[in-house]
């Protein structure tokens, strides 16, 4: 990149004007349009103020988006279709900040004839600085200390974690596999209350020890296959895990970070060809550990390397009032405007559904996939 001389054009400063906000940056007020349009490419994450300078179609659940939400002519990824997080998704109140673009996500699934879900690039390299978004936690357990401390993977943030060493996984099952973890002690006891839900099956008498009597979950499993039960509630109720074991305690000692792909992406009975698919990264670092397990609510963490600036040159100094991780305390040139999650913070961007977050864009529609877009 050049980076030298003022933006080309209206257009051009608009750019300036919000990746200088965006990473706290007075340098790239001074970038090329030609530059700047560079640097746009690679974003995933969108703030709402930035929303004139993306040419969206239209919107989905991230969760929902299928293929299909394509048009033909924009089936090589090229459509920009906002994606956002809807409730019960815990993190769906990031919708009120921002939206991911689909046609930038980093790790689209193919699954290929043998329905093995194959994974394309999009990882973070090890010691790697990797831009990141998280909430404050509004459910009911915390995090911190050996829970971890979970971001989501989000170019366009403006704040940038280094991973350290990192291990990936394409799910919760392939990080219990690589770390050679045994989900029947796992899930030993309940999740919730005293008894597992196939005990209290037993207790009332709804099933037998014929395998025909067994709920639809449990389908072709005896009620005494204890070690059947438990994997077949962890391969339906992956999530799970956490409620059980402090993810960090699996990987003490060898890794800082953890990778882990949105679960739904490799799940059999919803994924995709092309699903949109993002990447969870949990910080098992010294600045997360520190903290009171499962006791942490707040968005920023000061104990973790967080930093900002177009190059991550700039320490990241979070501002805890806004409920979302941020830079804006981090100081800058009285040039560069507020940082944009401020300005997210008011009018419909804290409306308390998230589709209410994008007014005038339309829902994406289904259209049909010829097999030669296939």
């Amino acid at each position: 990149m050049t980076r030298r001389g003022r933006p080309a054009d209206a257009a051009g400063d608009g750019h300036a004007r919000y990746l200088a906000s965006v990473y706290r940056d007075v340098r790239l007020l001074t970038w090329s349009a030609t530059d700047l349009q560079s640097m746009l490419d690679r974003v995933y994450w969108v703030y709402h103020s930035a929303r004139p300078l993306f040419n969206l179609r239209c919107r989905s659940n991230f969760d929902a988006f299928r293929p299909e939400m394509l048009e033909p002519s924009d089936r090589d990824g090229a459509s920009h279709i906002a994606l956002l997080q809807h409730a019960p998704n815990l993190i769906h109140r990031m919708s009120w900040f921002g939206f991911w673009l689909h046609s930038r996500l980093p790790m689209p699934l193919k699954l290929h004839q043998n329905a093995e879900a194959q994974l394309g690039t999009g990882w973070i390299a090890d010691h790697a600085w990797a831009e990141v978004m998280r909430i404050a936690p509004t459910w009911r357990i915390g995090e911190g200390g050996n829970y971890g401390c979970w971001f989501e993977v989000s170019a366009g943030s403006g704040i940038a974690l280094n991973v350290g060493r990192s291990l990936r996984a394409r799910n919760r099952a392939h990080l219990v596999a690589m770390l050679g973890a045994n989900i029947t002690r796992i899930f030993e006891r309940p999740v919730q209350g005293k008894l597992h839900a196939w005990q209290t099956a037993r207790m009332n008498g709804n099933w037998t020890n014929d395998p025909k009597t067994a709920p639809a979950l449990f389908s072709n499993l005896s009620i005494s296959d204890e070690v059947g039960l438990r994997q077949r509630y962890f391969e339906n109720y992956p999530w799970r895990l956490e409620a059980l074991v402090d993810v960090c305690t699996l990987v003490a000692g060898r890794y800082d970070t953890i990778q882990l792909m949105h679960e739904m992406c490799s799940d059999k009975r919803t994924a995709r060809r092309h699903q949109a698919c993002g990447i969870e990264l949990v910080s098992c670092q010294k600045g997360c550990l520190g903290l009171r397990n499962r006791r942490f609510r707040q968005a920023c963490i000061h104990g973790l390397p967080l930093r900002t600036g177009w190059d991550y040159s700039l320490p990241c100094r979070c501002n805890q009032s806004f409920g979302v991780l941020n830079c804006a305390s981090t100081p800058t040139d009285p040039q560069v405007p507020p940082p944009p999650v401020v300005r997210s913070m008011h009018g419909s961007c804290l409306a308390s559904h998230c589709w209410r977050v994008l007014p005038g864009l339309p829902l994406c529609k289904i259209t049909p996939v010829s097999k030669q877009s296939e």
